[in-house]
Formats: C-alpha cells, sequence, structure tokens
C-alpha cells in the first residue's frame, strides 16, 4: 500500500516539474525528480513528455548537477541514465529526442567530468558501469553539430582498458563498441605526409567530416591536386586507424567523382566546352522575399520548408510571359524536366561559383505565371545562402550574376556522402576493413539451429551419393554449390555469393531471404536499379512472403504493378501520435512561426540597410582600432540641457560630425571640444575617410549576413526536427515490415526510417555493380549480417572519373565494389556452378574465358536450333571503318572528345532483325546491343526510318536527352518490344537472340573501353539461344590493350567455327541451299523473303495452281491464297479477271450496279425519311410550342391577377393608413376646436361684460388677446384653425353690420358645437333667435339665412 502511494506522489511529482508548477531547487528536489522519472512506466512516452515541455529539460538539465557527490551519482543519476538507455527512446524521431537530452545532460561538461573522474577512480561500482559505458558512447556518436566533445576523455578510458575488463558484460560489449566508434572517429591524416589532407583551400580538412559535401569558390579556383589514397596505401595503413582511413578515402573518392561531373557540366554551363544542348541560364535576378512555408495538404496550417530565396528572373524565362495560361500550362506538362523541382544548378558570377542550390517549384506553377516569371532557390547550406545575398546585393549585380542549370545528378551522390560522414558505428567493422584477420564467432539463429542441421544433413549425403542435386522443400531443388550458398548465408555474418550468368542468383537470394524471413529477422533489400529491385520484390512475393510483411521505398512512377503496392506512401497504418506528442510538435511549430518572422525581419532589414550614423555608432562602439573613432564622431551632451545649434539657428542633430567627417570637413561647430587624441581623426584626407567609411560599411553588411545566417542555419534545424516529428509516422509504419526493398541511393536517403526498421540482415543484389560506399551508408548499426549477391567477373560500377577507376591502372579503384574488394582480400564466398540460360553452344565461351567451372542445366542442351541460321554462335567479320560521332562523348573513355559510330554494322543490324522476324522470331525474342551511344543512335535511327520503334533503355535515354538528341516527347513514348541497349546498360538481363554490333573498326587497333574483359563477359553471356556479334576481327586482335582479352576469344570462335565473313544461312525448306550474306544487299538476292533463291512450287489452297515466289519459311500452303488471274462470266454476262483465291467471289461490275441500284433505293428512302421525320419534327415542335403559348398565357393571366391583388392590398393598406391618420389628425382638430370654442365662449363672455374702453383696454392684455374682436373676424378664425364650414354663416358674416347678431349665432354655434364633441344630450336645450329692429334693418335677410 505504501509503495502504491509513493508511486502515485512521483507521478504527480514528475507531472508539477515538468509542466512548470514546480521547479527544482535543491539536491532533495532533484533526488525526487530523477526517481520519478525512473517511476515511468514506459520510457519513450516519459522523454517525450519530458522534451515537448521546456522545463522538463531544464529539470534534467538541474538535477544531474545538483549534487556531483558519488553518493548521489551512483544512487541516482546513473540509474537515471541507465533509464534513459532504453532502445525505445532512441527509435524516437531518429534520435532526436535523445540528442536534445544528451547535450543537456553533457554540456557543460560538469557531469561528465564528474563521472570520468569516479570511474578512473574506481569508485563505480561493477553494476553502475553499464549507463556510464552507454553514455560515452552515445555522447562520443553525437554529430558534429552538438558541439559535445568527449573524443580525449573516452580514448584514454579505452586505452586504460578497465572498461574493456569490467566485470559487468554488457559494459565490456559497450566498451568493444566504443574501441570500433574511435578507430572510425581517429584521423585519418597520414604522418610526416607533405601533400597529406588539409590545407589546399577553405574546404580541404585532415578529417573528412568536416568537408563541405558541395565545393566552394576558392576549391574550383585550387590548381592542387585533392588528396586522396590509393587502396594499397589503405590496405597497408596501420590496423587501428584503417577503418578512419577506409571511410576517409571512400568520401574523398566518391566526393572527387561527382566533382568531375559537376566541374564538366559547369565547363559547359559557362561556355568553355562546347556542347549541342545549351543549359538553362537564368540572369538579371532580383531578390525579393524568402520563401518558407508551402501549403500543407492535409489542411493543418502552413507546412515548413527549408529557407528558399525567391527571385524574379528578368532574363531567361521571357518567353514565358508570351505564352496564355494554357500553353503555358501545356508547355509545362509537355517538358517536366524544364526547371524540374529539386533540379541542381549553380550561382555564378561571370567564371566565379558564389553558391549551389536546388529549384524548389510550387504545386501550381504560380510563380512562373508572374511577370516577370520568378523562382524559389533553396540553397546547399546557409553559408552559401550568405553568400548569394551579399553577391545579389553588389554593384551591377543584375548585370553578372546568374543561375546555371547542371545536369549532374548530384542527388545520387549527396545522400551517400552525408551518410558516410554520419557513420559513427559501423556493424561487421573487422571483417569489413579486415577481411583476412580474426573476428569474434557469430552466434546463428537458435530459429534456424534445426534448419541449417538438416541442410548440413543433405549436404553429406549429396556428397556421399555424389548427386546432383537434392530437394530441401516443396518443388525446389537445389545443386551443391547452391546448397553451400544457403548455408553460408544462414551462418556466416558476412556471406559472398558469386553468381556467373544465368546461375541463378536471384532464385538463391530469394530462398534465402524465405528462410530469414520464417526466422523472424528484418531484411533490407539493395538493389543499384529500380528494375532490378522490382524484379527481386516480384520473386519474394513468388517464394511466398506476404505482401503485408514487405514494403518498398522509393517513388510510384518507378514501380511495377506488383510492386506499386509495396510502396510506403501506399501502406495504410493505424498510427495515432500520443499528447506529447503533438505538444512537441506544436512547441517546434511555434519556434518555426518565431524563427521564420525574425529570419523575414532580418532579410527586409539588410535588404532595405543603408549606412548611416545610427548604424555606424554602435559599429564604431565595439571598434577594436587605434583611432578613437567613436569618440571622435560623437556629438558631446551638454550636462545643463542647451542644444547647440549651427548656422541658420539650425539645432545640431546626433549625426552632425559624422555627416560633416564624411564630407571631409572640420568639426564645426565642435571644434573647440574635440579632445586631444581626435586630433587624427579629424585630420584624415577625405579619401581615407571614405576607405575607412567603406571598411565600415562592409563589415556592416558581413554582420548583417551573419545574423541572417544564424537565423537560417536556427530556422532549418527547427524544420528538420518538424520534418523527424512527422517520419514518426513512416517509422512506425517500418517497424511493422519485415523485408524493406530500397535502391542504394534510396537506403542512403531513407536511412532515418532504415534506422527506425533497425534491420538484422541486409541482402544487396547485383552487388558486383554497386560502389562499396553506397553499402556501407545502408549499414544500420542494427545490422548483424551482410549477404552480399553479384559477380565481380562482369562490369563494375558505373563512376564518372575515368582517372580514378581501376582500368585506369593509378590505383584508387573506386569502381572496385565491396564485393570484389573482399573476395580479392581473401574472404571466403562460394560460387554457383550450374547455369541455366545459354545453351552449350554459348556457355563455352564464358566458360574458356572466365568461368572453367560453370556447367550447363540439363535444359540448355534440348533446345530447337535456330531457324534460317547454320549456327548459334556467329562472328561476322568485316572491314569497313568506323566513323566518330562528334555530338555526343562517352564517359568511359576520358579524353575522348567524340563517340563512335560504323553505318555498316548497323544496316548489317537492320537486315538481321528484317531476316529474323522472317523466320517467325518476335520484336520481344530480340535484342541489339552496342558498346557506344553513337552507334546506338545510327541504329536508332535506321530502324524508325524502317517503322520499327525501338525500345532503349531508361540509362541510354538519359545520355541521348543530355546530348540533345532525343526529345523530351519522344522520350515519353511507351517502350516497344523490340528493346536496343548499350552493353552497359543490359547487364543482368538476357533474351532469345543477341546482335551485337562492337562498332570499333580502324587499323590502328584502337578499341577504347572494349578492352575490359568485364564487358566482354557481359556481351556473351545475353543470349539464350543466339548470338551474333559483327565487328573487325583484325582491330580487336591488334588492341594493345584489348589484345589479352579478345585473342583468347577470337581463337575459341575459331577453334569451334564460329569466325564468319558473313552471316551464315540456310534454307528451311531445302536444306542443301546455304548462303553467306556479307552485304546488306545480299539479303535482298540471296533470301529476300528469308528462304533461298528457289521458287516454292507448292500447291497453294486452291489445288490447282502453285506458289510462285520465291522460298520462305511457310512450308504448309493448305491456307495460302492463290493469285493466279483467271478470266470469268457472270450470270449477266460481264466478263472480268479475278485471282484465283477470289474466283467466287462476286462479280465487281454486277456488285457496281447493284451498289447503284442500292444507292438510288437509299436516295429515296433517304428523301422519304427526311420529309417523314421533317414533317413529325414539325408536328412535335408545333405542339410544343402550342403547349408553351398556353402555358405563358396562364403564367402572364397569374402573375397579371397577382398584381392586381397586391395593389388592391397595397391601396387597402394605404386607405387604412389613411383613415389613421385622418383619425388622429380629427381628434387633434377636435381638441383644437374645442379650445378655440372655449377660448371664444369665454371671450364672448368677458365681452359682454366690457362696458368702457378702459376695460376693453386691459381687455387688450389677457389671454384671450390673440382672438379677432369681431364676430367675423372670429368666424374666419375658426374656419381657418377648427374646420368650421356653414353657409348661411358666411352668408350672415357676409353682411354689413349686425354685429351684436352676428356674435350671438357665433355664441350659440360654439356652445351647440361643445355640446357635441363632448357628447352632451341637447334635448332639453332650446335655442330660439329674436330679431328686433327698424323697418329696413335687415331682420328678413338675415333670417332668410339662418337655415343650418
Amino acid at each position: 500500500m505504501a509503495s502504491n502511494i509513493r508511486q502515485t506522489r512521483l507521478k504527480a511529482v514528475f507531472k508539477a516539474i515538468v509542466f512548470g508548477e514546480r521547479q527544482v531547487n535543491n539536491s532533495h528536489d532533484a533526488q525526487l525528480f530523477l526517481e520519478a522519472v525512473r517511476s515511468q512506466e514506459l520510457p519513450s512516452a516519459c522523454v517525450e513528455m519530458i522534451v515537448s515541455h521546456p522545463p522538463g529539460l531544464d529539470a534534467v538539465r538541474n538535477s544531474v548537477r545538483s549534487n556531483l557527490s558519488e553518493t548521489f551519482i551512483v544512487s541516482h543519476t546513473l540509474p537515471f541514465l541507465e533509464y534513459l538507455s532504453d532502445p525505445g527512446i532512441k527509435s524516437l524521431a531518429d534520435g532526436e529526442l535523445l540528442a536534445q537530452l544528451l547535450v543537456v545532460i553533457a554540456n557543460p561538461p560538469t557531469l561528465w567530468k564528474a563521472l570520468v573522474n569516479l570511474f578512473n577512480g574506481h569508485q563505480l561500482p561493477p553494476d553502475r558501469v553499464h549507463p556510464f559505458a552507454w553514455l560515452a558512447l552515445e555522447l562520443l556518436s553525437l554529430p558534429q553539430k552538438a558541439e559535445v566533445d568527449v573524443l580525449e576523455e573516452v580514448q584514454a578510458i579505452i586505452q586504460d582498458k578497465s572498461l574493456l575488463k569490467s566485470e559487468d558484460h554488457a559494459a565490456r560489449e559497450l566498451g568493444y563498441r566504443i574501441e570500433k566508434v574511435l578507430q572510425l572517429r581517429s584521423s585519418s591524416k597520414p604522418s610526416m605526409q607533405p601533400n597529406g589532407p588539409g590545407g589546399r583551400h577553405d574546404n580541404d580538412s585532415d578529417t573528412f567530416r568536416k568537408i563541405a559535401i558541395y565545393p566552394t569558390t576558392d576549391e574550383f579556383l585550387s590548381t592542387q591536386q585533392p588528396f586522396y589514397r590509393t587502396a594499397f596505401e589503405v590496405t597497408e595503413s596501420p590496423v587501428e586507424k584503417r577503418p578512419a582511413i577506409h571511410l576517409d578515402n571512400q568520401f574523398r573518392l566518391l566526393r572527387e567523382d561527382m566533382l568531375a561531373e559537376l566541374r564538366e557540366d559547369l565547363q559547359v554551363a559557362m561556355d568553355v566546352k562546347k556542347a549541342k544542348q545549351s543549359l538553362l541560364t537564368i540572369g538579371k535576378l532580383q531578390p525579393v522575399a524568402l520563401s518558407l512555408t508551402e501549403i500543407n495538404l492535409s489542411g493543418k496550417g502552413p507546412r515548413y520548408k527549408p529557407c528558399t530565396l525567391l527571385l524574379r528572373c528578368y532574363h531567361g524565362l521571357g518567353f514565358l510571359n508570351k505564352m496564355t495560361p494554357e500553353k503555358l500550362n501545356k508547355y509545362l506538362k509537355d517538358n517536366p524536366r524544364f526547371l524540374k523541382h529539386q533540379s541542381f544548378g549553380a550561382l555564378t558570377r561571370g567564371k566565379e561559383v558564389i553558391a549551389f542550390a536546388f529549384i524548389d517549384r510550387d504545386r501550381n506553377n504560380e510563380l512562373l505565371r508572374q511577370t516577370p516569371p520568378a523562382v524559389c532557390l533553396q540553397f546547399t547550406d546557409p553559408s552559401s545562402f550568405k553568400r548569394a545575398l551579399l553577391a545579389l546585393k553588389l554593384p551591377n549585380a543584375q548585370d553578372v550574376v546568374q543561375f546555371k542549370l547542371v545536369d549532374t545528378p548530384v542527388f545520387a551522390y549527396e545522400p551517400v556522402l552525408a551518410g558516410l560522414q554520419a557513420i559513427a558505428e559501423l556493424p561487421l567493422q573487422d571483417l569489413l576493413i579486415n577481411p583476412s584477420g580474426t573476428s569474434s564467432a557469430f552466434v546463428g539463429l537458435p530459429q534456424l539451429q534445426p534448419l541449417v542441421s538438416a541442410l548440413q544433413s543433405a549436404r553429406s549425403k549429396m556428397v556421399t551419393e555424389k548427386a546432383e542435386a537434392v530437394c530441401i522443400g516443396k518443388s525446389i531443388t537445389v545443386d551443391l554449390a547452391q546448397l553451400d550458398s544457403i548455408l553460408h548465408a544462414l551462418t556466416k555474418p558476412i556471406t559472398l555469393i558469386q553468381g556467373p550468368p544465368g546461375t541463378g542468383k536471384s532464385f538463391i537470394g530469394a530462398q534465402i531471404a524465405r528462410y530469414l524471413h520464417k526466422a523472424g529477422q528484418r531484411i533490407l533489400v539493395l538493389s543499384y536499379t529500380n528494375h532490378a529491385l522490382d524484379q527481386f520484390l516480384e520473386d519474394l512475393l513468388n517464394v511466398g512472403i506476404p505482401q503485408h510483411d514487405l514494403v518498398r521505398l522509393g517513388a510510384k512512377a518507378k514501380s511495377t504493378l506488383r510492386t506499386v503496392p509495396l510502396l510506403l506512401s501506399e501502406q495504410k497504418g493505424g498510427y495515432r501520435r500520443t499528447s506529447d506528442a503533438w505538444t512537441m510538435i506544436d512547441l517546434l511549430r511555434q519556434k518555426a512561426a518565431s524563427s521564420a518572422q525574425e529570419l523575414q525581419k532580418a532579410f527586409r532589414t539588410y535588404g532595405k540597410a543603408h549606412t548611416g550614423w545610427a548604424e555606424v555608432s554602435e559599429f564604431l562602439e565595439f571598434l577594436d582600432h587605434p583611432l578613437p573613432f567613436y569618440k571622435a564622431l560623437l556629438v558631446p551632451t551638454d550636462s545643463n540641457g542647451w542644444k547647440h545649434t549651427g548656422k541658420k539657428g539650425k539645432q545640431a542633430g546626433p549625426d552632425y560630425l559624422f555627416q560633416r567627417w564624411v564630407k571631409g570637413e572640420d568639426a564645426g561647430i565642435f571644434k573647440k571640444q574635440i579632445s586631444e587624441n581626435s586630433h587624427a581623426v579629424w585630420k584624415m584626407p577625405r579619401p581615407e575617410r571614405q576607405s575607412h567609411l567603406d571598411r565600415w560599411a562592409e563589415e556592416l553588411n558581413e554582420e548583417r549576413l551573419e545574423t541572417i545566417e544564424e537565423l537560417a542555419r536556427q530556422y532549418n534545424e527547427v524544420q528538420s526536427k518538424l520534418d523527424a516529428q512527422f517520419s514518426d509516422a513512416d517509422a512506425n509504419t517500418m517497424r511493422q515490415k519485415k523485408v524493406i526493398g530500397c535502391t542504394t541511393t534510396g537506403a542512403a536517403k531513407y536511412s532515418s526510417l532504415i534506422r527506425a526498421a533497425a534491420p538484422d540482415v541486409i541482402l544487396v543484389e547485383e552487388a558486383g555493380e554497386i560502389l562499396e560506399s553506397h553499402v556501407l551508408t545502408a549499414l544500420a548499426p542494427s545490422v548483424k549480417q551482410l549477404i552480399l549477391i553479384g559477380d565481380h567477373k562482369q562490369l563494375r560500377p558505373k563512376i564518372n572519373n575515368y582517372s580514378l577507376s581501376v582500368e585506369k591502372g593509378d590505383g584508387y579503384d573506386l569502381n572496385r565494389s565491396l564485393f570484389e574488394r573482399l573476395i580479392m582480400q581473401g574472404a571466403p564466398h562460394t560460387t554457383l556452378q550450374k547455369q541455366h540460360r545459354m545453351v552449350p553452344e554459348i556457355s563455352i565461351i564464358p566458360r574458356v574465358l572466365t568461368y572453367p567451372d560453370l556447367l550447363d542445366g540439363p535444359k540448355t542442351s534440348d533446345r530447337p536450333r535456330i531457324r534460317g541460321l547454320q549456327d548459334h554462335v556467329v562472328f561476322i567479320n568485316h572491314g569497313k571503318l568506323e566513323d566518330t560521332d562528334k555530338v555526343l562523348r562517352e564517359r568511359h573513355e576520358p579524353g575522348v572528345k567524340e563517340s563512335k559510330k560504323n553505318t555498316f554494322e548497323a544496316t548489317m543490324v537492320l537486315e538481321c532483325i528484317k531476316f529474323f522476324g522472317q523466320q517467325g522470331y518476335s520484336a520481344d525474342k530480340l535484342v541489339i546491343l552496342t558498346p557506344y551511344l553513337g552507334q546506338l543512335r545510327v541504329i536508332q535511327d535506321l530502324l524508325r526510318e524502317n517503322q520499327h520503334d525501338p525500345a532503349l533503355s531508361e540509362m541510354d535515354k538519359l545520355e541521348l536527352l543530355r546530348a540533345g538528341l532525343l526529345s523530351k516527347a519522344a522520350a515519353k513514348v511507351d517502350e516497344k518490344p523490340l528493346r536496343v541497349s548499350t552493353i552497359d546498360n543490359y547487364q543482368g538481363e538476357e533474351n532469345d537472340i543477341v546482335i551485337a554490333s562492337l562498332t570499333r573498326s580502324n587499323e590502328s587497333g584502337d578499341i577504347g573501353f572494349m578492352s575490359a574483359p568485364e564487358r566482354l563477359n557481359v556481351l556473351v553471356t545475353r543470349a539464350r539461344n543466339c548470338l551474333v556479334l559483327i565487328g573487325n576481327m583484325g582491330t580487336f586482335m591488334s588492341s594493345k590493350k584489348g589484345g589479352p582479352t579478345w585473342r583468347p576469344f577470337f581463337e575459341l570462335m575459331k577453334s569451334h567455327n564460329h569466325l564468319y565473313d558473313g552471316l551464315p544461312v540456310r534454307c528451311e525448306k531445302h536444306p542443301e541451299k546455304t548462303a553467306l550474306l556479307k552485304e546488306p544487299i545480299d539479303f535482298m538476292k540471296f533470301c529476300p523473303d528469308g528462304g533461298c533463291t528457289e521458287p516454292c512450287d507448292v500447291l497453294l489452297k486452291c489445288g490447282m495452281h502453285k506458289c510462285k515466289s520465291r522460298c520462305h519459311r511457310v512450308i504448309d500452303h493448305s491456307q495460302a491464297p492463290c493469285h493466279e488471274i483467271l478470266v470469268k462470266t457472270c450470270e449477266r454476262n460481264h466478263k472480268l479477271k479475278v485471282s484465283c483465291d477470289r474466283q467466287n467471289d462476286n462479280c465487281r461490275d454486277c456488285i457496281r450496279e447493284d451498289k447503284e441500284q442500292e444507292r438510288r433505293i437509299k436516295r429515296d428512302l433517304q428523301l422519304e425519311e427526311d420529309r417523314v421525320r421533317k414533317e413529325e419534327a414539325y408536328v412535335k415542335e408545333l405542339q410544343e410550342m402550342d403547349d408553351e403559348l398556353d402555358h405563358q398565357r396562364r403564367r402572364n393571366k397569374y402573375l397579371s391577377d397577382e398584381q392586381i391583388r397586391e395593389q388592391t392590398l397595397e391601396q387597402r393598406r394605404q386607405e387604412l393608413a389613411a383613415l389613421k391618420d385622418a383619425e388622429i389628425r380629427a381628434q387633434e382638430q377636435v381638441k383644437q376646436r374645442d379650445e378655440i370654442t372655449r377660448r371664444v365662449a369665454e371671450k364672448a363672455k368677458r365681452r359682454a361684460k366690457q362696458t368702457t374702453s378702459v376695460e376693453r383696454e386691459a381687455d387688450s392684455q389677457n389671454p384671450l388677446g390673440d382672438l379677432p374682436d369681431t364676430a367675423e373676424g372670429e368666424w374666419s378664425y375658426l374656419k381657418e384653425f377648427d374646420g368650421a364650414s356653414s353657409k348661411p354663416m358666411d352668408a350672415l358674416m357676409s353682411m354689413i353690420g349686425l354685429e351684436e347678431v352676428k356674435q350671438k349665432f357665433l355664441d350659440i354655434k360654439s356652445k351647440v358645437d361643445t355640446a357635441v364633441r363632448q357628447g352632451i344630450s341637447l334635448s332639453k336645450e332650446r335655442y330660439s333667435c329674436s330679431m328686433l329692429g327698424n323697418p329696413g334693418t335687415g331682420k328678413s335677410s338675415t333670417a332668410s339665412h339662418l337655415v343650418f
């Protein structure tokens, strides 16, 4: 119960410290935190949580340094390190998380020093040595950029041997590994050698790990010979230094191979060398901005990419702006290599190379659509980026700075070179570097022991019974050599299986992979080409390895239909990141956003920067110079707060002295305040001042650029860490697979994924074709077995620098494969002996020349003879001289500026192709081989002219594209069955019939690279049934360099009667008829139809006539049509001539008459059909129109009704609103009338009471004074303001006089109106009027109007 409570409390402490809620302030806090870390069940999840929270890293940093006592280190620190040694931690983000922790632990080195002292003082208990040794190994393996240097201390520990004598076995194993790592890390600089590594230029170092992969300007300008060793020097170096020297030399040689091609391509780009196809150059470049993000297809915020520079191009791409958007899209689609994404090039100034960069193409080509077009350049490193920015800002930069694309395939070199530099630990090191030396015993897999025992028993039985083969599985039979090869692969750490042509190397490789897969081993399968890789992966599927256990690294475009589902991109995993992983990603995104913002700001500042006093003053403040520039140019300050003014009362600003100094003037108003030691500054002449100013501006610019360089480096590091985090999903998928397939270049490119997968075995197909450096970089630390299957007697790996090749003879031997080197140095190997490809007539050639123990399989001797030929092997000798192809150049022959061609041989090849076609051989059963690209192009053109479309190998297409002799559109045409290839690019393939043009024919015996015996070996072992060679025997026999290779061949040809002066043909129908076709015209002369010149004379299908053709391949004519002309009369008496096979056909004239009659009938029928169709169409259209009219009328009526209804409603709404308004006005009027009536009545009362003028005068001051005084005026007032109306009243008021009468009637009207408005009944009221007056005063007239 107590332990559970403590565990709960420790978890709470861990979370509180990691989330920053609690800090490590003392030794006790540190003890609790380290214990809390160890209490976490999953070390990988724990480390993810620590690294994803900055307080967690701070806690680790403080905890391991809080107490450096022996007791604390032994009890807490070393157990913590033991916890970190869990393999799952290192697999996170390709070891990036562990590396961050290790840097925190090792820098500063206080803890490391304390641990070393404790170990050297023998104060560490035996069970605590292991975590110390683990820490030493991991720190030693960190990359140089981590800036952790423990080399000297670890070397001292290993030299002391105490670690290697530790009581703990696991600690001793780590000690042995550290010893190997030290051997690889030791300096390769030879002692007492004046021409050793380092010192030639700014990119020459005695340690290859410090050499930049891409060359610098100084390196290109250097005329000194680069440093590299011969193979003999490496072999003879001290054993303890040999691993480091070997890696160093592999790196230098491979890099020099890249540089040789790069130099040549740059010479073409700079017009130093001529080439038919000019390389794209863009100029007048203007830096615009930095491009740091791109669209994230997942939609979760922007995706950060490496720092790239956006440039507007005012020269070289203008033709794009002349295209319409549609044409531009089509152009970019038809020319996918135009400014292709990740195309490589150089930024140059004149003949000077400033920096190398890759094209970064946006997905939608929006930049190329701009006016002017823009491109993004991703420079190879931040220092190159810095140099580019500087060059682009210099005066007249737009006129001299250009970006030139080059064809050098750096993508094939850079991952391998970087991989060599990153090798910290080389598995199987002793056996690889010293194959003849002793090594620790290999412990085989327990799972394989029953199988191995069974195979060993089967072998013993074979030897005893002298059996030729034994069955080792369902329908799987192997011979003794194959069985030995399988046993070697299952029991040896390094297996070398030599397989001569046709001996089934792929078959054995697939069987070995099947056994290892069953034993639970994870296998990495490597091939040089995608084609070979796909073939082998299909073999693995065929032997029963399930598809869900296989994964292929690489592009979809380079896979077959069966291997596409194996691609990593096609795998659907259920990987889910933890919350801590997402926290770490969010943290990195924040860092990336912050770094990007700072970098963008620094870039904008650099673009707008000028050298003013604000910048110069801060620079001078820190300037270390004998003259006090800063003090001399600083405007003095007044302690009293007074401001200094110059002439015209203008205030002196902070740059007052600086501006005067720049103009060559004196100190002006501060002349008397200049200190004594500043006089020298002010006495300088103006040119000297300008010189200082220029230097300051340059140094300020350099500072800004250094800031940008450092910010770019920081940003790229964060971006790289983000990529590593997101690659964890792929790494998880890889860990679920048992067989991983990729090319050797892909292995270097995807090295982090391969390390995450931790393969146990590496199986290399065609190992004789692969450079050693490619295999070394693929050796992940987890590898325990290496299986190399190949043939070192065939062509060696391809390189570009002939001076480094074995053939050159200078001893550098770059193109000697690891497979060949190990065999040459005495490593045990097996050789497959039974070939199943070639008929005995062909197999005798490699047996005599190369493989004396080669045996023929049982199925090689019972094959049918070649139709139309007298022999299975034919060498056609001729004397027609070669010619040169000045456009193409062979990379195998340095110093030779053109390729070779031979028109006669090409024409003979064409005739041979036609002849074999006449014998019934389809085009996919034939292949044309030639050593030279020039000859390949001639054959290609001839075949196309004769309606053949040769299928070029991809590598040959690339060479012709580079030479500008094959259009990009033509290169995209699907491969046709007829294959044309160079000899070198056909290695590993085979066909029934091989026709080869050797091309070389001259009197000097010059055969160039055809002198190599390996090339001859490949040439004569590609055919299964028939080999036809065309060449000048004399030229090859007289070659000084190639004579030893070719003379035995021709002697063998002569002894077996395979030498001819033409193609020896034989008629299949008349075997006695033979011919020797020496010239192309002889084919038409002696066998125009593939047989002979005799007439055929065989009855045809008709049974009456015989075949009149020349003899041809077809013997059975029972189905052959007869073309004899007969005269015939038809039933309608038409006379006609017809061929025999057509005599039962209908009469042509009858057919013509019938057709004419039929035409007329059809015409009339068509006319009637047209009439009926038009009538029906009219009726249909009329009906539709009527329906539409009716429909429209109804629509119009409904619309009209709707409008009327809407108008009516609107009218009613208006009426209602008017009534409501009228009601409101009426109410207001009623109130007004009541008020007026009241006032009028009141005034009337008052008037009645007024008797004197004095009273009336007083009345003018009362509130009713605004009413009219007369009755007529009051009535007018009532009509205007009260709305009163009455015609009798109008008549009364119009009468003269009668003022009192008028007033009385107004009073009565007011009283009545008031009663009505107030709802008072007048039923009890009686109103009458008696008018008294003298005669003629208007009584009657007045009364006549008072009828209301």
